[in-house]
């Protein structure tokens, strides 16, 4: 986040609170997470907080949640893995 912030400092030629937040809202920033963007409101202009749940799960064994195909993404769309399952009853025990 701070050379986010060092991008943005430089792109306005000031600490100036306004003309960073300006900087911010008009910029793209290549970061490790890829091409991040700030939308009006100062939220990222694409969501990236992943929504999972957890599906085929057997029984209390840890090791199960580390395996592919049981942690399923459901949101965003443009990372989903599966569908989201409502009510959700398949714990077996």
């Amino acid at each position: 986040m701070m050379q986010v912030l060092d991008d943005a400092v430089k792109a306005a030629g000031s600490t100036d609170q306004t003309k960073v937040a300006q900087a911010l809202k008009t910029m793209t920033f290549d970061t490790i997470v890829g091409k991040i963007k700030f939308g009006s409101n100062g939220e990222w202009d694409t969501p990236r907080v992943l929504q999972v749940q957890y599906q085929g799960i057997q029984d209390g064994d840890l090791e199960q949640f580390k395996k592919p195909g049981r942690q399923i993404i459901v949101y965003p769309p443009n990372l989903k893995s599966g569908d989201f399952k409502y009510p959700f009853s398949e714990i077996k025990r």
